[in-house]
C-alpha cells in the first residue's frame, strides 16, 4: 500500500511539474505541491494559469545569444523612447559603448537600471579607450617609437614619408605623422 501512495505522489507531482513549467512557474515547487495535494493541486495550478513572465525569459542570458542580442536591442530602441535616448547617448561615444550598454541592459532586462547601465557602459568604454590610446616617444623630429594596441613599433622618416621600420606593422608607410597616429589609434 505505501508503494502505491508513493507512485501516485510521483505521478501527480510529475504532472504538476510539467504543467507548471509550461506555464512559466517553478516546476520543482509545483512537483511537491501536487505530490502532496494530488488532483486538488493540479486543479489549482490549472485555475491560476500562466505566470506573467515565462520562466525561460527570467533565466535568459542575452549576452550569450550573439546575433539575437542585436535584434532584441534594436527592437527595444525602436519601441521605447527612454531606451532610444540612452542608446543615442552611448552611441555618441562610439558603437562599442552602445554594445556595452545593450549587453548590460539586456542582462538585467529591467528599465529601473537603465541609467546605471548607461553610466557603467560609458565608464567601461572610456577605460577601454584609454588602454587603446597611442603613445609616441619621439627620438627626434624624424624618428621614434609608437605604441599601439598590438605593441611598439619604431618609425623613421624616409624621403617624404614616415615608415615603420620594426614592430608589428613593419613596412607600412604614411604621408604624415598624423596619418600614422590615426592608423595606430584604430
Amino acid at each position: 500500500m505505501p508503494i502505491l501512495i508513493l507512485i501516485f505522489m510521483g505521478v501527480f507531482g510529475g504532472i504538476g511539474a510539467a504543467m507548471a513549467g509550461s506555464r512559466g512557474r517553478s516546476g520543482v515547487a509545483w512537483f511537491f505541491i501536487c505530490a502532496f495535494t494530488g488532483l486538488f493541486g493540479i486543479i489549482i495550478l490549472a485555475l491560476i494559469g500562466s505566470s506573467s513572465v515565462p520562466a525561460t525569459a527570467q533565466l535568459a542570458a542575452p549576452s550569450s545569444q550573439g546575433p539575437d542580442l542585436k535584434k532584441r536591442w534594436s527592437t527595444l530602441v525602436d519601441l521605447d523612447p527612454d531606451i532610444a535616448a540612452a542608446s543615442a547617448k552611448a552611441r555618441s561615444y562610439g558603437q562599442e559603448c552602445e554594445d556595452i550598454l545593450a549587453d548590460k541592459y539586456l542582462t538585467l532586462n529591467d528599465k529601473a537600471y537603465l541609467s546605471a547601465a548607461l553610466e557603467k557602459a560609458i565608464a567601461g568604454f572610456q577605460s577601454q579607450a584609454q588602454e587603446r590610446q597611442v603613445m609616441i616617444r619621439q627620438q627626434g623630429d624624424d624618428s621614434g617609437e609608437i605604441k599601439g594596441p598590438l605593441g611598439i613599433s619604431k618609425y623613421a622618416r624616409k624621403e617624404d614619408r614616415f615608415v615603420i621600420v620594426s614592430g608589428p606593422f613593419v613596412g607600412n608607410s604614411f604621408t604624415t605623422h598624423d596619418d600614422m597616429v590615426r592608423f595606430f589609434s584604430a
